[in-house]
């Protein structure tokens, strides 16, 4: 029985979305899970993401996304490129094989106390907790950081969110979690793992076993 279970916001995402396919996919690992076309797609530009923000520019695919990378790479500050940020249960840093929370960020300028986190996504626009808890642990991690801005360009929308939070704000940022956590913890300790109904049933689901699969 699992005590503790180590998390990311895309694990909770995954979790929430269907336990019996995450049981399955990210648990026991009885079945492979495979990538969307969408999937597919935000994995090829996240690779070349990674090249333009060293210095090789986007190819003509996406040369259109070029100025949002010059402009990220021409601030001050440290800079670091598909940064993973991991701390243990006792919120201070370690290994990533021995995470309890972790996060990885696209681009990240640290800047004395203030930091900017950028996100780029492929997808529809949706909420997601993931930029906060990316917030969460830079704080955790660089204690004198007092302010952590973060930036997500919305390729498809072609809009830009923003959010800015201060370390007093941390622990309203940790409780996010906290609800989603507990159900995955509960799942683990308990076996239950409930088949819900998404939108990866009908074409995408790995689970054919599961009653909502083709539906």
């Amino acid at each position: 029985m699992k005590q503790n279970v180590s998390w990311s916001a895309t694990t909770l995402e995954s979790f929430t979305m269907c336990p019996q396919r995450f049981y399955r996919t990210q648990v026991i690992k009885d079945i492979e899970a495979k990538p969307t076309p969408a999937a597919d797609y935000s994995n090829q530009f996240h690779e070349l993401l990674g090249q333009a923000l060293v210095g090789n520019p986007f190819p003509e695919k996406f040369a259109r996304f070029q100025h949002m990378v010059d402009l990220v790479r021409a601030l001050p500050g440290e800079h670091s490129v598909f940064k993973t940020l991991a701390v243990d249960r006792q919120l201070k840093p370690c290994s990533l094989d021995k995470a309890w929370a972790k996060s990885t960020v696209d681009y990240m300028v640290v800047n004395g106390k203030e930091a900017v986190l950028f996100f780029w996504k492929t997808g529809q626009k949706a909420p997601s907790d993931a930029a906060k808890l990316s917030a969460a642990l830079l704080f955790c991690l660089k204690v004198e950081s007092v302010i952590v801005s973060i930036r997500t360009f919305w390729l498809r929308a072609g809009c830009i969110e923003k959010e800015t939070y201060t370390r007093a704000e941390l622990p309203d940022l940790l409780k996010t979690f906290v609800p989603a956590y507990k159900r995955l913890l509960d799942a683990h300790q308990t076996g239950a793992w409930k088949s819900t109904p998404c939108g990866l049933c009908k074409h995408y689901c790995e689970v054919t076993d599961c009653r909502f699969h083709g539906i």
